[in-house]
């Protein structure tokens, strides 16, 4: 076998291996674009409507605007966590691809394919025995953190090979084109999402450190420094980020959305991650922060242990390394947060100043910040196997911790395989009604009233997915962050409209209870149509020739 290995060209083998992995545990179905069933659900469902709406949008900068997507309150893709670089590909291949399409298996499928490639050079600065490598590799392809983010926050996975590009850089050889490197990674970063920005920067910085004190090119690492700010600040301004406003970054949640201190070692989710180990009880929020290492990571670290009681042979300690070794310390604080927990305890809240609680809001869901330390808990867990052993009896170690890792962790992927592949109804949710069947011509906009009292959900998103069918805007839909002034201001627009009963022709209106109340007093019953349809209450200024056998009135 490693003779074989051994004649077969090295990118080949990662390339197999993640191939290999993405077909056990996501599938081929969901790489096509016109299986969309998978995604009609949950917060895949507000992902995917997102990118329908922004297909539609005239080209605009910023270059990821949505407008159409939340109108008044309305800002990016990036905020309907829509995959931005994803979405641009889609938006300009939009005339090739079939209606309805998506992109998030062809995603996944790349993501797939790095994580495998940065795993194996990972482990290229350990080993060069190829077996050895491939098992090294396949510990990083089912990371449970890696995998857990295929069933919800899909730009997430792609994220965390973003992470082992990063770790790459920073261990890497000195002949690494780390400039290139770094303004790609950050760059890339920079339009993908915030959390891994942040991690990815912070890496970046104790790299350019350490470079800083041993090479002193300090006219090279200037450079590197303006290229990486600008790359940063496009990036940021494209994607809209400066756009909601400071006030609209704050969100609360730290220290809800920790990482428990027991989750490296607790397989407990939405789906058991083990067969063999139990699920330890957790905080309600502590979900964001599952980081369960995986019983074969767990192996590995253990069989790897004697080396803190044997010393490291052929390990030199550099002093150039603290950097990275302190931030990662600050990783695990920040993720477990100012309310650390043990299983259902909490300890007592620990007082931190204002200007970092106003930061902490921001990356409320502190449990992510754990992903660099792990995966490095990882690569020094392969290299302490590495070290401790011969290369015949590490390959095997490895072998059997990669099997482990696999056999454990289907308990969980095996189950989001089938949410996957496995067809699922449209996505009509509670529209079964025949008023949703009707005649909606002149109607361009659907509007929910008060603009925030369906939050997040499948009732909101159905609306959604009627309004882009129907070719209308809508604000019935969820953004990660919102502008709370904009929200206000179409707030006293509503009430302004419910008060006097000057409602827009062209819009539908999706009404609470007290608003339903107010309109039925202002409504010009003779043309207006105020109806109850499924748990909606509807209004249809001008819409009385829309009203069919079936439809009911609201009660009183």
């Amino acid at each position: 076998m490693i003779k074989i290995l051994r004649r077969v060209p090295s990118w080949t083998l990662p390339a197999a291996l993640s191939l290999l992995a993405f077909t056990m545990t996501v599938g081929w179905k969901v790489v096509n674009p016109a299986h969309v069933q998978w995604l009609m659900e949950g917060d895949p469902a507000i992902s995917w409507l997102g990118w329908l709406f922004y297909r539609d949008t005239p080209w605009t900068l910023p270059l990821w605007a949505n407008p159409s997507c939340g109108l008044e309150t309305s800002s990016t893709v990036l905020f309907t966590d829509s995959n931005p670089p994803m979405a641009l590909i889609g938006k300009i291949l939009s005339p090739l691809l079939p209606v309805p399409c998506q992109y998030v298996g062809l995603w996944l499928l790349i993501c797939f394919l790095l994580q495998g490639w940065f795993g194996w050079k990972l482990m290229g600065l350990l080993t060069q025995n190829s077996w050895a490598r491939l098992c090294g590799t396949g510990l990083f392809l089912f990371a449970p953190p890696f995998l857990w983010r295929l069933h919800i926050h899909f730009t997430l996975v792609g994220g965390q090979t973003l992470l082992l590009a990063a770790l790459y850089l920073c261990l890497g050889p000195p002949t690494l084109p780390r400039l290139r490197g770094w303004v790609a990674v950050i760059g890339f970063a920079a339009i993908l999402h915030g959390y891994i920005l942040l991690m990815v920067s912070a890496l970046w910085l104790t790299d350019l450190l350490r470079r800083g004190c041993t090479n002193r090119d300090f006219l090279k690492l200037g450079l590197e420094i303006l290229l990486v700010v600008i790359v940063t600040v496009l990036g940021l301004t494209q994607v809209g980020a400066f756009s909601i406003g400071r006030e609209a970054w704050s969100a609360d949640g730290f220290g809800y959305y920790r990482m428990n201190l027991l989750a490296p070692i607790n397989p407990t989710d939405q789906f058991a991650w083990s067969y063999l180990l139990p699920a330890l009880p957790q905080g309600n929020g502590d979900y964001e922060g599952f980081n369960y290492l995986g019983l074969g990571v767990l192996f590995a670290l253990a069989a790897g242990l004697p080396t803190l009681f044997l010393g490291w042979k052929g390990f030199r300690f550099s002093w150039s390394f603290v950097p990275l070794i302190l931030l990662n310390v600050g990783f695990i604080l920040f993720a477990i947060s100012n309310v650390p927990g043990v299983g259902r305890w909490n300890a007592p809240a620990v007082p931190l100043p204002d200007w970092f609680m106003n930061i902490a809001a921001i990356f409320r869901s502190s449990g992510r910040f754990f992903w660099p330390t792990f995966y490095l808990l990882l690569f020094l867990g392969v290299r302490n196997i590495l070290l401790l052993y011969r290369p015949a009896i590490a390959a095997g170690v490895l072998t059997v911790a990669l099997l482990a890792q696999v056999i454990d962790t289907s308990a969980a992927w095996l189950p989001y395989q089938r949410q996957m592949t496995d067809p699922k109804d449209g996505l009509t949710g509670p529209l079964s009604d025949p008023f949703w069947k009707g005649d909606f011509a002149g109607y361009t906009k659907l509007r929910v009233v008060p603009p925030d009292f369906l939050s997040w959900g499948d009732p909101m998103a159905s609306l959604a997915y009627f309004a882009h069918l129907h070719g209308m805007g809508t604000d019935a839909i969820y953004f990660a962050r919102t502008n709370p002034q904009k929200v206000e201001a179409l707030r006293e627009d509503d009430d302004s409209r419910l008060k006097t009963g000057n409602f827009a022709l062209d819009t539908i209106y999706i009404l609470n209870d007290d608003s339903a109340v107010q309109a039925r007093l202002t409504i010009n019953p003779k043309t207006d149509l105020l109806i109850k349809a499924d748990q909606f209450t509807v209004l249809l200024p001008g819409g009385k020739e829309h009203h069919s056998p079936g439809l009911k009135a609201p009660d009183k």
